[in-house]
């Protein structure tokens, strides 16, 4: 989870932690904005994540199948917490899916971590991050059935495997 400062030097989930908790400052601001003469515009209904480097296999499910009340996430790549390389949530439910870096930075994950586990476990990735401060916020998931070949792909040689 501390990549690149701890742990695997190549990763960049610290990096990723805080684009998403500026993307959602970007949508705060771009809702809040007016003028004297323009009111605020309306808030999204739904905010919705995804990493670039993803292959899409196929269609993403229609929305109005999926429950605005639950956070959705894709089946697979959990490592023992909740994926976070793709993710569905309510306007409202947004605004703490992405401010896992702000729960680092403000010291929040000490809290976080005591507050929603009993097992403590020697590592703990982005996923069971994910995971812990979900459950923190009591937000609930549910995840998406990803097919035979998957929803997505980001991993070229299990692609062309499938393929």
């Amino acid at each position: 989870m501390m990549s690149p400062a701890l742990g695997n030097p190549n990763g960049n989930t610290l990096q990723e932690f805080h684009y998403q908790s500026r993307c959602i400052e970007m949508i705060n601001a771009h809702e809040a904005s007016g003028g004297p003469r323009r009111p605020a515009r309306t808030p999204y209904e739904r905010v919705m994540f995804t990493r670039l480097e993803f292959e899409w296999l196929a269609s993403h499910p229609p929305l109005h199948l999926l429950d605005p009340k639950y956070l959705w996430v894709p089946t697979g790549e959990d490592n023992t917490g909740v994926n976070d390389r793709h993710w569905l949530a309510s306007r409202r439910d947004a605004e703490g899916v992405f401010r896992r870096w702000d729960a680092l930075v403000e010291g929040k994950f000490h809290g976080i971590f005591f507050a929603t586990s009993q097992v403590r476990p020697v590592f703990v990735s982005s996923e069971t991050f994910n995971k812990l401060h979900l459950q923190y916020r009591k937000l609930g998931t549910k995840e998406v059935r990803t097919g035979n070949l998957g929803w997505f792909c980001n991993d070229a040689e299990m692609l062309a495997t499938a393929l």
